[in-house]
């Protein structure tokens, strides 16, 4: 129906050339306070509830109407669609009959993605998934929710929605990843474990997100076949990128999977279909939420512009960068500039700044994250309070 490739860093940083190490503080987490317009507080107790999930037939290529009952105390709503083919929602209307997807978007705009929609959606290959807020145009009140899904002819899918229910959302959270390794410069899960200049990567991660009040839980080191060591293709039929990503059905824990390549090419599966080396990607934005072992269930790093430099001149930041970028991503976060006149939906983050972490080309360096992107990124249930 539509196919797209998920959101892809098209840069490689020039590691060679950096040769300062900018300090990475892991400070206590900054309050956003109302910044953002979601109430959060410190220390506040917050759960996910399932507030629906069954599995249903798609009758001409749309779910039946879908009643939610959205709780009082919800701070945020995740809805996740899967099954074998591709998946957008149809139609969300709140409980005070506000429209957060206009209905039958697709239909008339003809695009993988919703221009028009408070609540941006997209169409997303065997998962979907939508965190609500995703900007702050959406107000997200309890009652009865209407939805529909949209997907393939006269097939059946799977549908969940979460609630991170409390207070507040917390100020806090903690973040679980599944690190891949192929034996790309001899790095495999027990070289990994103990390498220095991936465990200084990681600490920078962590300060990095610690703006958002986030840190880094359980790590599980992990490896995969050599065959996968190169991604040469990233879109069309039966692509690298979906069998790579689809190896997490193996994850041992309900954490986002972070994967290790060596060369990662923006390229199609097809005749004349070749594109340039990249420095990472990410399986959505978000990715799959709560779900493992589907062509989208997780980022890609490439370890070329950074490993293929000698030890003595390997640039923490850079691959810091490109880890802590496409996780954020996963969670949820846009570029916050695409290009010449093409930025995000968020009214705190800055144009044409690659002070940002989530600009197309950040300095690793600085990395910052605004109010509004912190909140998001704790709000995706991958993020445990």
């Amino acid at each position: 129906m539509f196919q797209h490739l998920a959101r892809a860093c098209w840069v490689a940083l020039n590691v060679s050339l950096a040769l300062t190490i900018a300090a990475c503080s892991k400070s206590e987490p900054e309050s956003t306070g109302s910044e953002t317009g979601l109430p959060t507080t410190q220390g506040t107790d917050s759960v996910l509830v399932t507030l629906f999930e069954d599995r249903m037939r798609l009758d001409e290529g749309l779910s039946p109407e879908l009643l939610i009952d959205v709780p009082d105390d919800a701070v945020t709503v995740t809805v996740v669609v899967s099954g074998t083919n591709e998946y957008t929602l149809h139609a969300w209307e709140d409980g005070e009959g506000r429209v957060l997807v206009r209905e039958g978007w697709w239909q008339d705009e003809g695009n993988w993605e919703c221009e028009s929609c408070a609540q941006k959606v997209m169409w997303m290959e065997e998962a979907f998934s939508t965190v609500a807020p995703n900007n702050p145009s959406v107000v997200l009140t309890p009652g009865m929710h209407r939805l529909v899904v949209a997907g393939g002819w006269d097939e059946r899918v799977k549908v969940t929605v979460y609630a991170k229910v409390g207070d507040a959302l917390p100020e806090t959270g903690v973040l679980d990843l599944n690190l891949w390794f192929t034996g790309a410069y001899g790095w495999d899960a027990e070289v990994a474990a103990s390498d220095a200049y991936l465990q200084d990567a990681l600490d920078y991660v962590e300060g990095l997100y610690a703006q958002a009040g986030i840190s880094l839980g359980e790590l599980a080191y992990l490896d995969l076949d050599e065959a996968f060591q190169n991604v040469n293709s990233t879109y069309g039929s039966g692509n690298d990128l979906s069998a790579l990503l689809e190896q997490s059905s193996g994850a041992p824990n309900l954490g986002v999977n972070v994967f290790f390549v060596d060369e990662l090419y923006a390229s199609g599966t097809g005749v004349g279909q070749s594109g340039p080396l990249i420095i990472g990607v990410s399986g959505g934005t978000p990715g799959p939420v709560m779900l493992q072992g589907t062509v989208n269930s997780g980022v890609v790093v490439s370890t070329w512009s950074t490993l293929s430099e000698p030890a003595a001149t390997r640039w923490v930041p850079a691959l810091a960068g490109t880890i802590a970028h496409e996780v954020a991503h996963f969670l949820g976060l846009d570029h916050t500039t695409e290009g010449e006149g093409v930025y995000d939906d968020l009214p705190d983050t800055p144009k044409n700044d690659r002070g940002n972490l989530m600009h197309w080309d950040p300095d690793p360096s600085i990395g910052d994250l605004s109010p509004y992107q912190r909140q998001m990124m704790r709000q995706n249930p991958w993020i445990r309070h």
